[in-house]
């Protein structure tokens, strides 16, 4: 299981660690790659993408040449306001929830499987 890896927000957190926003989208900052992505390259821009690769560069995932995520994050109403956080810019960000998903353009989405509100030593 791969770990969002939050590096914003830095006077917002509980028991050390940060509170993630909807902002919290930069590839390979923040999400990681998942391995080899379902879907093969489907456009030419995404084909030159892997031109000269060579075969052990497949072996560690076409998703970190493939994912091109959206801007931020999609929270879906769960009936209640949505807690927000302030950011680097001392801006208020929304933060993300269970219900809340981002989607890759390339195909497919990223969502939370843990709330992240046990501590990290004891997260499966």
């Amino acid at each position: 299981m791969q770990r969002l890896v939050v590096t914003e927000n830095p006077t917002a957190e509980a028991n050390g660690l940060k509170f993630a926003t909807i902002e919290d989208v930069k590839r390979k900052v923040n999400i990681p790659f998942f391995g080899n992505c379902d879907r093969l390259p489907d456009n030419v821009r995404e084909k030159q993408l892997f031109y000269g690769l060579s075969g052990d560069e497949y072996r560690y995932g076409t998703c970190k040449l493939l994912m091109n995520l959206e801007e931020e994050w999609d929270n879906y109403e769960i009936g209640q306001e949505f807690l927000k956080f302030p950011d680097d810019d001392n801006q208020d960000k929304t933060g993300i929830t269970m219900t809340s998903i981002l989607f890759c353009k390339h195909g497919g989405f990223v969502y939370p499987v843990t709330s992240g509100q046990t501590s990290h030593g004891s997260m499966k």
